[in-house]
């Protein structure tokens, strides 16, 4: 055992990986994953310059394409990023601002509910927008889920308990309120789902109508049906922040064939006795999946309408990733 400890100590000897020459090193930097080659890149300015800034950056960046300079054209050296995340490791307090491309203080995020992140909690670099540009925003619960509360979530996942936020901060679980625009209640859930390395929102809208009311809907005439139907999908169904019309011209097909039979004598009674639930549908513009479904509970004599949606976000790293941009609230009128 001796001999095996004195083989494995640790010896004071400097390192002499900074004395190989640049070619090697390049030619070493082709074979390595990103990670890898921007952690080599770290260990001196030599290889730094003549390893990253020479030869990965330019040449075989995958951020260097058309796609950022058509989003974020302001992002000059976007090699920056990658090597900041990797130095976050250094101080678990500290955030990524990728509009000045440096190290910021992280903020404390300990609910969701409110108007997201305060001016004074954000860069001073950041532009100061509407929350609804930075933002998931559910109108009907005032709740405006800040970039930052996935990113901080992803951080932790990534890199540790010490490094970001619980996944609880994006969970929430609302009581049955009364919108006031009909007889029925309405009920919001919200839970994270990690999917390999993206961050997967789901929402579960849920929406209690008494049978009598249903009755009376069935008794008025198709007009007085339809603005009635029509409030509770506008007032009590989030739709996808995108607000994409064509996802909301299948929404509403789907509402159609729900409640088609309250037209009907005939097939009313059975819409009164069984469950209905849509196929899944995907928005086309961002990465929604939506299924709609109706259910009876005929000891308590309500119906019971369930509208679940999931939302990939990606890996929730930067604030111009196509996932943030193409799902944020900016503009959906929601």
């Amino acid at each position: 055992m001796r001999g095996y400890d004195l083989y494995f100590r640790p010896t004071k000897k400097p390192c002499h990986i900074g004395k190989l020459p640049p070619e090697l090193m390049m030619c070493i930097a082709d074979n390595l994953p990103l990670h890898n080659v921007l952690c080599l890149a770290l260990t001196s300015k030599d290889i730094f310059y003549s390893t990253w800034i020479c030869h990965y950056s330019e040449q075989n960046s995958p951020m260097k394409d058309q796609y950022l300079q058509e989003v974020r054209p302001d992002i000059e050296t976007p090699e920056r990023l990658p090597f900041l995340e990797i130095l976050l490791k250094e101080k678990a307090a500290t955030s990524i601002c990728d509009y000045c491309q440096t190290r910021v203080s992280r903020p404390i995020l300990d609910h969701i509910r409110g108007r997201g992140l305060a001016d004074d909690q954000r860069c001073p670099c950041q532009p100061r927008r509407t929350p609804e540009a930075l933002s998931l925003y559910y109108k009907e619960w005032s709740i405006y889920l800040d970039f930052e509360h996935f990113r901080q979530v992803m951080y932790r996942r990534r890199l540790g308990t010490a490094y970001g936020t619980s996944p609880e901060s994006l969970t929430f679980d609302s009581d049955w309120n009364n919108p006031g625009l009909g007889d029925w209640l309405t009920k919001l859930n919200l839970k994270p789902i990690f999917a390999d390395s993206s961050l997967v929102l789901h929402a579960t809208h849920r929406i209690i109508i008494p049978v009598e009311y249903l009755y009376s809907l069935h008794r008025s005439d198709s007009d007085t049906r339809l603005v009635v139907l029509n409030k509770l999908m506008e007032s009590s169904i989030g739709r996808c922040h995108c607000n994409n019309p064509t996802q909301i011209s299948t929404l509403l097909k789907c509402t159609n064939y729900i409640f088609a039979d309250l037209c009907s004598d005939y097939n009313f009674k059975d819409l009164l006795s069984g469950s209905r639930i849509s196929k899944p549908h995907n928005c086309p513009n961002c990465l929604t999946q939506y299924v709609f479904a109706l259910h009876r509970h005929s000891k308590a004599a309500i119906f019971e309408i369930v509208f679940d949606t999931w939302t990939n976000l990606g890996e929730c790293k930067w604030t111009f990733s196509p996932e943030w941009l193409s799902t944020r609230s900016e503009g959906a009128g929601i």
